[in-house]
């Protein structure tokens, strides 16, 4: 296959990615493959024939720029999302940007379950302390899970990866409070896991608020609706919408438990090989 390579800086999570991509599908040093870079650098775009941008420019300066766009070359932009994908279809479309989704790599190796025990965990990240005390709520209706169960509470800047890492290797089920994420990589890790989620998820873009869960971030005025999980399906576990169905289907997810099997959606979507196959199917290759 033609070479890939990766210019600029990365997030780690992405850098790691392109890491188990380097490491699973080796290429020669002819530059004449395909282009990864995270910055909108036009000399880039327009030096080679095969680029693809993103998903590291800002948001709203990407929204901008595409909508009045006044370049001749064409433009793959990844969103790594379908949800984002809609989003900049629907406020900046463009004849020559192509709006794709190529969600990274997942560290399957690092990221694999051991032993079960009886213990869970809630994550928490930016959203209302209202949707927070909802979970708190729902938790401590189900008393025997406080009763035989370990738990924790993972907050979003606030803990070591490697704690994560241990606990939801061993974590019997997830509890997930998030606002929107345009892949979601702890989220996908707990997946990977084999650590089947129970997401009480956002409706909105509107729904990030600040750390301390008091004001929202409204850097975007649309309303158009967003999901924290970004790659997700039945075998992963049960997403929830609306608070008032939080308790029945939290029954229904703890009844069907066993019959889960989120890291084979991992091993089948998010992987490096399948990294490179999206690439492959994106550029017609």
């Amino acid at each position: 296959m033609l070479p890939i390579y990766f210019v600029g800086e990365w997030h780690h999570k992405n850098r790691n990615g392109l890491s188990l991509v380097e490491h699973a599908c080796p290429w020669n040093g002819e530059r004449d493959g395909i282009i990864l870079t995270n910055e909108l650098n036009m000399d880039i775009i327009s030096q080679y024939e095969r680029v693809i941008v993103g998903p590291g420019v800002d948001f709203k300066f990407a929204l901008d720029y595409f909508k009045d766009y006044q370049g001749d070359k064409s433009i793959l932009f990844n969103t790594l999302s379908p949800w984002l994908k809609k989003l900049f279809d629907t406020y900046a479309p463009h004849p020559k940007i192509n709006y794709i989704t190529l969600p990274f790599p997942v560290d399957t190796e690092r990221f694999q379950p051991t032993k079960k025990d009886k213990k869970f965990f809630v994550y928490i990240k930016h959203v209302e302390s209202q949707r927070v005390q909802a979970i708190s709520n729902l938790v401590h209706d189900f008393s025997y899970l406080l009763h035989n169960y370990e738990s924790c509470i993972f907050t979003y800047g606030s803990y070591k990866e490697d704690d994560y890492l241990n606990y939801i290797r061993t974590a019997e089920f997830g509890i997930w409070v998030d606002a929107h994420e345009s892949q979601g990589f702890a989220l996908e890790e707990a997946l990977s896991c084999n650590c089947p989620l129970f997401i009480y998820d956002i409706l909105s873009v509107k729904d990030e608020c600040t750390d301390d869960g008091t004001h929202p971030m409204a850097y975007f005025q649309g309303d158009l609706p967003a999901t924290s999980a970004s790659y997700f399906d039945e075998t992963c576990g049960v997403i929830c919408k609306e608070e008032e169905s939080l308790h029945n289907m939290f029954i229904s997810f703890l009844q069907v438990l066993p019959r889960f099997s989120p890291r084979q959606f991992v091993l089948n979507h998010l992987t490096a090989t399948q990294f490179v196959d999206n690439i492959k199917k994106i550029l017609n290759l």
